[in-house]
């Protein structure tokens, strides 16, 4: 941060999330300096998945000087499943210049969570162009998805 902050003098900034899985205790540790919040699906015995949105814990780099590095910790089960994406997916707007909006993605990924990572994101896709009637998207789209495997124990060895 304090290289970025010295070096660009407030024209840009950069968004960053970092997550550290240690297997043996089956937690995510995490800083997200400004990065739209990963979600993540906790895979439960009843059906559900709760919803759990990793939110910031600092500022964008390049914003603020000598900010408080801060990391916070999730659990993670098997099956669960983390989603993380860029602001082009949320911000893509229709031609009534309404926003796909968290609430929209959160659902859909709810749906297709019983999915593969590329058939989630092809799901995506899909229900952007749908959303978008077609228009050229104006932003990037990335997404990342990762499950978590059902043995933590032996990703660790």
């Amino acid at each position: 941060n304090r290289f970025f902050i010295h070096n660009i003098h407030f024209t840009s900034f950069v968004t960053l999330f970092v997550g550290r899985l240690e297997p043996d205790s089956q937690r995510l540790h995490y800083s997200n300096a400004g990065h739209n919040p990963p979600l993540l699906l906790c895979a439960q015995a009843n059906g559900t998945s709760p919803r759990i949105w990793l939110s910031p814990t600092g500022p964008a780099i390049g914003l603020v000087e000598g900010f408080p590095h801060q990391t916070k910790s999730v659990a993670i089960h098997p099956d669960d499943l983390l989603v993380l994406y860029t602001d082009g997916v949320t911000e893509t707007m229709n031609r009534q210049r309404e926003l796909f909006g968290e609430e929209r993605w959160a659902d859909l990924v709810q749906q297709q969570a019983n999915q593969q990572g590329r058939e989630l994101i092809q799901a995506v896709r899909n229900e952007l162009t749908l959303f978008t009637e077609d228009q050229p998207l104006r932003d990037d789209l990335t997404i990342v998805v990762s499950r978590f495997n059902h043995n933590f124990s032996e990703t660790s060895r």
